[in-house]
């Protein structure tokens, strides 16, 4: 990893945790979003999107409000391509809660905004208004958001009653349907202890699906499945992962970047091809970089978290500045 990077790369603790990062690369710069918690507001948290941008991951702009308001839209899946219009598209959760508490209920729902540059963004759309609708619990509620493109069809795997459900679209993302309505893509039984999970990120390598997880456990922890089809996926392992000693609690929630894909010289300018430069010449420069935030103390709510950066060659051993 560049010896510049030290982790965590983003903590604004006290005051405010940083979560749930995605991320998108153009034009030489890096696009992080993620959860931003205020906790300055006494007995009522304020849940928000926020982004901030880095050419090395050490610089970065002062951090600004993405998406806002009641709906406490929150936990970015990812950042991609818009199959149909072109445009950058992210996908999010509602996070509403009652007052007086600080976890979302089971009016959570999935959404999508688009953008011509990756900073100004439409009006989150809904995927389904009734939320979650299939034969394995009876709850609406749906969060974490991830989605995936694959030839003509867009699926979008979310957390449901500490399961995985996965919606499917065959319009261009226009309207959703549940791919799987009696059993979920990922179940407890698939966890090596049986824990529940969240924060799905799936990507596409060696041509093998790739999702990586978080147990709901402490500490917290990242694991990983690879298989051959995005509906029938084997046991989950766990990651060997470094320990954090300014994320006590474990790390979760990553974020992936395949830099061999990413990075494209730009001539005379900063940023990609800064790293382009750096990456032929620094040995210690992965293939892949992981985003990801550590669980911190004080664990007053549970969503105290800073974000941190691994690195790794192979998906499986990662390492940390």
């Amino acid at each position: 990893m560049p010896q510049r990077v030290h982790n965590p790369i983003l903590n604004d603790m006290p005051d405010f945790a940083i979560r749930d990062p995605a991320v998108a690369y153009s034009g030489g710069v890096f696009y992080v979003y993620y959860t931003y918690v205020d906790f300055r507001r006494a007995g009522h948290l304020y849940i928000s999107t926020h982004m901030r941008t880095t050419a090395d991951f050490v610089n970065w702009s002062a951090t600004r409000e993405v998406f806002g308001g009641p709906n406490h839209y929150s936990s970015p899946g990812n950042v991609f391509r818009h199959p149909v219009t072109g445009r950058w598209a992210i996908c999010m959760q509602s996070y509403p809660f009652p007052p007086g508490k600080d976890t979302g209920d089971d009016r959570c729902r999935l959404f999508i905004a688009e953008s011509d540059d990756l900073v100004s963004w439409s009006e989150p759309r809904v995927l389904v208004e009734e939320g979650a609708a299939h034969n394995y619990n009876d709850s609406p509620r749906q969060i974490d958001p991830y989605i995936v493109l694959d030839g003509g069809r867009a699926w979008c795997y979310y957390k449901t009653e500490g399961e995985l459900g996965v919606l499917v679209s065959e319009d261009g993302l226009a309207t959703w349907r549940e791919a799987l309505p009696d059993r979920p893509a990922i179940s407890k039984g698939h966890l090596p202890t049986g824990e529940t999970v969240e924060n799905p990120y799936v990507l596409r390598h060696d041509g093998r699906w790739w999702m990586f997880l978080s147990p709901c456990s402490a500490p917290r922890k990242i694991g990983y499945t690879v298989s051959d089809s995005l509906t029938d996926w084997p046991a989950v392992e766990y990651l060997g992962f470094p320990l954090l000693p300014w994320a006590p609690h474990g790390p979760t929630a990553p974020a992936i970047l395949d830099l061999h894909e990413i990075v494209t010289p730009v001539a005379g300018g900063p940023g990609a091809a800064d790293w382009e430069t750096r990456r032929a010449s620094d040995e210690d420069l992965p293939r892949w970089l992981m985003l990801f935030h550590g669980d911190c103390e004080p664990r007053n709510t549970g969503h105290e978290a800073a974000l941190g950066l691994a690195g790794s060659d192979d998906l499986v051993n990662w390492t940390i500045p």
